[in-house]
């Protein structure tokens, strides 16, 4: 198993407890959090690019931070205020992070995301008994990039 996978993997296990804790409490991504993170990111991958990671591809990533921006960005502008572009920003850090690469990927990213956000809405409906309008995305966002590099780690698993 690469083990730049399981680096991505614990880096963004580390920066989802604050990111999702802050937008849980407060509906904000703070620029400072996306910074840091961003920061992390770029460090990680230039070391795994220097270390010879077959599979790091960093023009690929940075593609893929491309096409998301462009998709949740059109999301924003159609949803009004319902996303705000601290979500827009944080799935454009997370694309880069997760090396999506093939368009099956991302379509598997962006379910898993939209998944997770079903998920999270149902639970907040149920335990209030409403519907609130502003909801946090970052639980959905950490959550469906989590499920696709669990999905990497487990097929590169030996069978």
């Amino acid at each position: 198993m690469p083990a730049y996978v399981l680096l991505d993997t614990a880096l963004c296990l580390f920066a989802s407890v604050h990111i999702i804790s802050y937008d849980l409490r407060h509906h904000r991504i703070t620029n400072l959090s996306l910074g840091r993170f961003i920061l992390a990111i770029a460090a990680l991958k230039f070391v795994e690019s220097i270390a010879g990671a077959e599979s790091v591809d960093f023009l690929g990533s940075i593609a893929d931070a491309v096409v998301a921006l462009a998709l949740f960005t059109c999301i924003y502008y159609i949803s009004g205020s319902s996303m705000g572009l601290g979500d827009v920003k944080l799935a454009t850090v997370l694309a880069a992070l997760a090396g999506l690469g093939s368009i099956r990927n991302f379509i598997f990213w962006i379910c898993a995301i939209w998944i997770w956000g079903g998920v999270h809405a149902s639970v907040i409906a149920l335990r209030y008994r409403t519907f609130h309008r502003r909801i946090a995305f970052a639980p959905a966002l950490f959550g469906g990039t989590l499920t696709y590099l669990a999905m990497r780690i487990w097929s590169s698993l030996p069978q």
